[in-house]
């Protein structure tokens, strides 16, 4: 059966090059063409023409006797003949229509499929830079995210090169798929008369191609090539023709223009010259764009506000602004109310987003919703690069900035493959690149876009998203500080995430711990608190209370209360956790003592100081043993803080520098943890009275802290307070204030007027003010202090006890200043700010 199909195919290549033969072979003769003029191919073939006739008449009347495989190489060679003649038949009328001015007499042909927009807004910097490209190269390809204005911009360019020269030809090629481009051309060789346009036989793009590379004076555009394997991959049509982008014509005097999401094509279409990049709309032309599709109602000033929200939450993005113009206005209602529908819920922007209004400025079969106009480049991808689809999707459901390149890399992933497929993103401009390529953004209509698309997949990707974060957001000590700033969004992205995977709860609950001590480090308790709350009752839940987990949480929660004042709640939980480490792994396991060391500041925090002592000297029985060296160095350090509280300066001073050197030994000079130890220093030789020491120290540990934590931290404001009491007791007053007044705005903002730490600012602007005769001044800030302290601490704390002290002296210098005599003023035990931890 086979080999009969074969045989009839062969038939009818012998009489189609039978016909088509004799038919060249007389015309050959009338142009009566001379040898030397006709290319090489064709001279050969005007020879043995007459013979190779003759030879397959006879193979004809034989060929019902021929092998399948003879049929096979016949076929294979006669296609290849008829492919050289029929170019040849219609080259050679080409050339002879040209040789008598026929050429010149075709009417200017304009192509362009969409009419001329006169609410266009003209984007007179991608013009110029077309108009350069084109008289350099003569070709120019533009590039950008679907919606962004590609082929609205070359259209205008096309109009307005028709008002310039209308006797230019302009040809537009939808470059979509091969049999857009197919029909294109057949369209073109039909306009242009080409002898054989109408023939089925004949190879359309060798006809456009050869006649416009020869004729100038025209503009070809090659509107959304956007696949690179219909131009650089296998011949589409059939295997008779050459790569697509073989068949684009040149011409000194004829230019080409190329749209194209992929920045791959378009550079490689243009000569490989970097593509102009058609970014978003400006601030200024996203307005007139938008102002130029509202109807008169919307245009008043005092929606000028509304106008600059919606065009932030569009992007400036062309499309979405003509889509949402177009919805406005259709529907007749306010741009506020079309904000508001935005920010109701997820799954109402989806719809309103893809919303098809239509729009004759677009093809037929192109949506004119953005969600929708985007899904071609997300296709594509899939195709192409199913790598890149994946983290693109990925992306979908994080925070759209600043996603850094170590939360996209997965394990198993060649790093060539990783590579490439966000070159892919990026060449389709779905992504962006931030930090010099470290890390990327998203626009939000694709994000939305995705997610939209992949609502039959959503909870695989959320799944994967608050995986990746529970396992990739470490814990919020120094070293880790700059992943968590640039993890810290899309960890928070993830936690709305409900999932359903047996270990989703207890991912968020890692989530929500990690973060909470990112918080906790950055003396942002309030969050801190929260999230730990909400972590303890996830893990408790799920693990119950006897777990390392849900023990860790509570050990946070019970630092992060102490760190806001909050002593009770404080104590309570971490007796809790204490009493559960002891069960779980033991009084002497590592756990519980640290865990004893954290009670101890508490209770040195509630003024109970023996008792502080007592649980300082029980945590440190494990030094050397379960204690590792960091914590033994963070509890000597504390412990010297309460020995200094009971006026035990000699051992104070041998735990605090024991902490010192140790942590410089761990750490260096510069962590926040030495810094701390040497804030301590500074304390305690102030009180020893070397107060030059204590000064170096003062000044060593403010320039560190503001460098490694910046002006605001709490530990740095710590550190300038310490130097400000030690600038009062040198003397040097004014210096003094400005220290103390900086601590107390630093304090108010970040820790709130009634925090202890606010309250010890007060105390030392009033004790400055009381040494440089300024009763009234000094009576004010105690009075504050006492309140701070009395709200934080409690009326019978021993920092409220001591401050109202120091409000009664200076309240009696307020009423008999003259009788004032130097044993009223403040002693330099009680006016150094004791308590700093």
């Amino acid at each position: 059966m086979a080999e009969a199909i074969a045989v009839i195919a062969l038939i009818s290549n012998i009489a189609q090059f039978v016909e088509l033969g004799t038919k060249v072979a007389r015309r050959l003769d009338e142009m009566r063409l001379a040898v030397d003029e006709a290319p090489a191919v064709f001279k050969a073939i005007r020879g043995q023409l007459p013979l190779l006739v003759n030879t397959l008449e006879r193979l004809k009347e034989q060929s019902e006797q021929a092998t399948e495989k003879k049929i096979q190489n016949i076929t294979n060679v006669l296609r290849d003949y008829i492919q050289i003649l029929n170019f040849y038949q219609t080259t050679s009328l080409a050339t002879t229509t040209s040789s008598n001015s026929q050429a010149q007499e075709i009417d200017p042909i304009f192509m362009v499929p969409f009419d001329r927009d006169t609410k266009y807004i003209h984007r007179s910097d991608i013009t110029s830079q077309i108009e350069a490209r084109l008289a350099s190269n003569h070709r120019a390809a533009l590039a950008g995210i679907g919606g962004v204005g590609k082929t609205q911009i070359v259209i205008d360019f096309c109009y307005r090169l028709h008002d310039r020269d209308p006797k230019a030809h302009i040809f537009w090629v939808h470059a979509s798929t091969a049999s857009r481009v197919d029909q294109a051309y057949k369209h073109i060789a039909k306009k242009l008369n080409l002898p054989g346009w109408d023939d089925l036989s004949l190879n359309t793009f060798e006809l456009v191609s050869e006649w416009l590379s020869r004729h100038g004076r025209w503009l070809l555009i090659l509107d959304n090539a956007d696949d690179i394997d219909l131009f650089f991959g296998p011949p589409a049509l059939s295997e008779r023709h050459k790569q697509m982008h073989q068949y684009l014509p040149r011409c000194d005097d004829g230019s080409t223009i190329i749209t194209s999401r992929d920045k791959r094509v378009a550079y490689r279409l243009s000569d490989r010259e970097d593509p102009i990049i058609v970014e978003n709309m400006t601030t200024d032309d996203a307005g007139a764009l938008l102002r130029s599709r509202l109807s008169p109602e919307n245009l008043h000033s005092r929606y000028v506000d509304d106008h600059v929200q919606l065009l932030d939450v569009l992007g400036h993005l062309p499309l979405a602004i003509t889509q949402a113009a177009a919805y406005i206005t259709e529907n007749n209602i306010k741009v506020s109310e079309y904000m508001e529908i935005l920010r109701e819920n997820h799954a109402e922007v989806e719809d309103l987003l893809s919303e098809e209004l239509g729009d004759h400025r677009r093809y037929p079969e192109s949506p004119s919703s953005i969600l929708e106009s985007l899904k071609p480049s997300f296709d594509q991808i899939s195709k192409q690069k199913p790598l890149a689809a994946e983290l693109l999707s990925f992306m979908a459901f994080i925070d759209r900035n600043g996603i850094p390149k170590s939360l996209l890399k997965r394990d198993g992933v060649r790093t060539i493959d990783f590579i490439s497929a966000l070159g892919t993103l990026q060449s389709f401009s779905l992504i962006g690149t931030q930090r010099g390529g470290a890390s990327f953004e998203i626009h939000r209509l694709v994000q939305v876009s995705i997610q939209r698309w992949l609502r039959g997949s959503r909870e695989r990707w959320q799944n994967e998203a608050v995986r990746t974060l529970s396992e990739q957001f470490p814990l919020g000590n120094y070293e880790n500080w700059d992943v968590c700033e640039s993890l810290s969004p899309h960890a928070q992205a993830v936690l709305v995430y409900i999932g359903d995977t047996e270990q989703g709860p207890l991912q968020r609950a890692r989530i929500l711990h990690n973060l909470a001590t990112f918080d906790e480090q950055q003396s942002r308790y309030g969050p801190a608190e929260i999230r730990l709350r909400k972590a303890i009752s996830m893990r408790q839940s799920i693990l119950g209370i006897d777990n390392s987990e849900t023990i860790r949480s509570m050990s946070c929660l019970g630092e992060v209360l102490f760190r806001k004042g909050e002593y009770t709640e404080a104590g309570s939980i971490l007796r809790l956790v204490i009493e559960a480490s002891s069960r779980l792994f033991g009084p002497g396991a590592e756990v519980t003592l640290y865990n004893t060391a954290l009670l101890a500041e508490v209770v040195q925090g509630e003024g109970k100081f023996s008792e502080s002592e007592e649980l300082f000297r029980t945590s440190l029985q494990g030094e050397g043993k379960s204690l590792n060296d960091i914590d033994v160095m963070r509890i000597a350090d504390n412990f010297g803080a309460v020995l200094r509280d009971q006026k035990k300066y000699e051992e104070s001073e041998f735990w605090i520098r024991k902490g010192l050197v140790g942590r410089e030994r761990i750490f260096g000079d510069t962590h926040p943890s030495t810094l701390r130890s040497v804030n301590h220093q500074a304390l305690i030789l102030q009180l020893l009275g070397r107060l030059e020491e204590a000064e170096a120290m003062a000044q060593r540990a403010v320039a560190g802290s503001e460098i490694v934590l910046g002006r605001d931290h709490h530990q740095t404001l710590m550190t300038v307070h310490t130097h400000g009491d030690l600038l009062r007791d040198l003397g040097r007053y004014n210096a003094a204030t400005e220290q103390c007044r900086r601590v107390l705005d630093g304090y108010t903002k970040v820790l709130g007027p009634h925090d202890r730490g606010t309250a010890r600012a007060l105390r030392s602007l009033g004790l400055i003010a009381e040494l440089q005769g300024r009763f009234a001044e000094a009576e004010k800030f105690l009075q504050q202090a006492v309140n701070a302290n009395t709200k934080a601490l409690g009326a019978d704390h021993e920092h409220t006890l001591d401050n109202i002290e120091d409000l009664k002296r200076v309240s009696a210098m307020t009423q008999a200043p003259q009788q004032m005599v130097p044993a009223m003023l403040p002693s330099k035990e009680n006016a150094t700010g004791l308590g700093e931890t």
